[in-house]
């Protein structure tokens, strides 16, 4: 049984350096890369610098707060200083 499960190993390992060398990419594939808050950009920085909270514009745009607070900290978004 020990040694069954060490040629499957061995076997797995050889296939996964034969696709490595003809440059196949492996590995989880990426997420998408455009957000639902992308258009609203804009919308979101006037929200904020007219000071509403947080979960007050992810209510109005009708997403959960965590997406929101992810999107501001992704984008390094804040109250701007011109206001």
């Amino acid at each position: 049984m020990i040694l069954f499960l060490k040629e499957i190993k061995s076997c797995v390992k050889e296939g996964l350096n034969a696709a490595k060398a003809r440059g196949v990419k492996l590995g989880r594939k990426l997420g998408p890369t455009k957000s639902k808050l992308d258009p609203h950009k804009e919308l979101i920085q006037e929200y904020l610098d007219k000071e509403i909270s947080k979960a007050g514009i992810s209510k109005l745009l009708g997403v959960h707060k965590q997406t929101l607070y992810s999107y501001i900290k992704k984008y390094k978004m804040k109250k701007s200083d011109l206001s």
